[in-house]
């Protein structure tokens, strides 16, 4: 009949210490595997991100969240997974780091029509004296639907931040993934925006930046489809007697292979800002994006 399976594994190393080095680093792997009578939509995510930051010290931050949705259904289904993992280091002339992450999964099973909002909002302020502030976020949403009828789905994710900095350095970051997949045997409409920023203003220090998205859809539809996938990534680095190099990579992927008419469109937007003075700033983001339609 039906069996639903669920493993979490969270793995998590906090070192702090005075005027050197702190490093942090959490793991969080999520793999969720349902078998159910009929149709299948399988999403897979990971992403990696990683903030450097040099002063007189130094703070090395990593995460990497893995989540692995695997849905077998016999009817009509409605999975919701948001993640959002949130890092606030601020340090004066020591250092402390902080992590938590909250993981909200939801399941449904539908018969008929559906219809999803997903609405976030993230909005950050960090003021900080000499010293440095390391702020990080990364926002996962992830909708999954196999219905019967026809469907609609929005999400809207908002992240803003205000960095104010005194001679020492501010480095933000976040990731806003979004993950559609519908198994529809009606017509579908799928929206997919993903917008990254990154602003970094520094002193006479270092920052190192990068930041990855990768996007995965997978529709099996029965009719016509019609799928809009658009990224932007936008940098903005302002440098004191510094360098900065940026480097923006999109690749976008999309492969479709439906039983009617099918409508693609892919963005690629690369930009790169390089400003340099007698010392150096290295900011590099990938956002890859892959769409395979079964």
């Amino acid at each position: 009949s039906s069996s639903s399976q669920n493993t979490t594994e969270t793995s998590e190393t906090v070192v702090q210490t005075a005027p050197e080095q702190v490093s942090h680093s959490s793991t969080i792997q999520d793999k969720l595997s349902n078998n159910l009578s009929s149709s299948s939509s399988q999403n897979t995510t990971e992403t990696s991100e990683t903030v450097v930051q040099t002063a007189p010290e130094q703070v090395s931050h990593s995460f990497t969240i893995q989540d692995k949705l695997s849905n077998n259904l016999s009817s009509s289904s409605s999975q919701n997974t948001t993640e959002t993992s949130e890092t606030v280091v601020q340090t004066a002339p020591e250092q402390v780091s902080h992590s938590f992450t909250i993981q909200d999964k939801l399941s449904n099973n539908l018969s008929s029509s559906s219809s999803q909002n997903t609405t976030e909002t993230s909005e950050t302020v960090v003021q900080t004296a000499p010293e440095q502030v390391s702020h990080s976020f990364t926002i996962q949403d992830k909708l999954s639907n196999n219905l019967s009828s026809s469907s609609s789905q929005n999400t809207t994710e908002t992240s803003e931040t205000v960095v104010q900095t005194a001679p020492e350095q501010v480095s933000h970051s976040f990731t806003i993934q979004d993950k559609l997949s519908n198994n529809l045997s009606s017509s579908s409409s799928q929206n997919t925006t993903e917008t990254s920023e990154t602003v970094v203003q520094t002193a006479p220090e270092q920052v190192s930046h990068s930041s990855t998205i990768q996007d995965k859809l997978s529709n099996n539809l029965s009719s016509s489809s019609s799928q809009n996938t658009t990224e932007t990534s936008e940098t903005v680095v302002q440098t004191a007697p510094e360098q900065v190099s940026h480097s923006s990579t999109i690749q976008d992927k999309l492969s479709n292979n439906l039983s009617s008419s099918s409508s693609q469109n892919t963005t690629e937007t690369s930009e790169t800002v390089v400003q340099t003075a007698p010392e150096q700033v290295s900011h590099s983001s990938t956002i890859q994006d892959k769409c395979p339609t079964i």
